[in-house]
């Protein structure tokens, strides 16, 4: 599996993303927004996220993962036409409680060994790519239920990369001046982890510890 992991948006390197995509079709995954009470500002951030990919011609179909909750044979079905999946930010245990609940976890990891297949995303659908999200809960609040799901919060990440992925490290982005408490977490707890600024990106693929 290829994997681009930004720390925004698309980030700096859209020409490497148009390289490592296999087709011009991305499935884009905006869960982690559930938790956003302004439907408005959920509808603009997806709306955003579509015309990032759309503006390097990619085509884009958007998956709400709460449709296939309990649903993972025919969520997995329907992803198998494309081999490009796109996550967006929000709240990195809104979004690893919908991969769950709907099997897209499960999807993902049968994917690891498919050189065709290509994860991208950012902030949260970065973050959820790490072992742990433990210390994540410091910008990102666990105790958020939104409607229909299950509680409690998953702590476990896909384990896609060897590292907690921690974003917008000293970024104009309104989570910067907490970065540096997840950082201290993690260093004091021997989490391993990476940051990254806005703009800057991981490029690699499963199994890989560099990129």
């Amino acid at each position: 599996m290829k994997l681009y992991l930004s720390s925004y948006r698309i980030g700096g390197h859209g020409a490497a993303l148009e390289t490592m995509a296999a087709s011009g079709d991305f499935a884009l995954i905006p869960n982690a927004l559930d938790s956003v009470g302004d439907a408005s500002i959920r509808e603009s951030v997806v709306e955003r996220g579509v015309a990032d990919l759309e503006d390097l011609g990619f085509r884009v179909a958007v998956f709400d993962l709460r449709r296939y909750f309990g649903c993972a044979e025919a969520l997995a079905e329907t992803l198998r036409g494309h081999e490009s999946v796109f996550v967006t930010g929000g709240n990195v245990f809104v979004l690893r409680w919908a991969m769950a609940e709907s099997g897209f976890d499960e999807f993902v990891r049968s994917q690891i060994e498919n050189r065709a297949f290509l994860y991208a995303g950012y902030s949260a659908g970065s973050c959820v790519c790490s072992p742990t999200l433990d210390g994540l809960d410091l910008i990102d609040d666990p105790s958020i239920v939104p409607d229909g799901y299950t509680p409690p919060a998953l702590y476990g990440g896909l384990s896609l990369i060897p590292f907690t992925f921690v974003p917008h490290f000293d970024s104009d982005h309104p989570e910067s001046p907490r970065i540096q408490e997840v950082i201290d977490h993690c260093t004091r707890n021997g989490i391993h982890y990476r940051a990254f600024r806005d703009g800057e990106v991981f490029i690699g693929r499963t199994g890989q510890h560099a990129g």
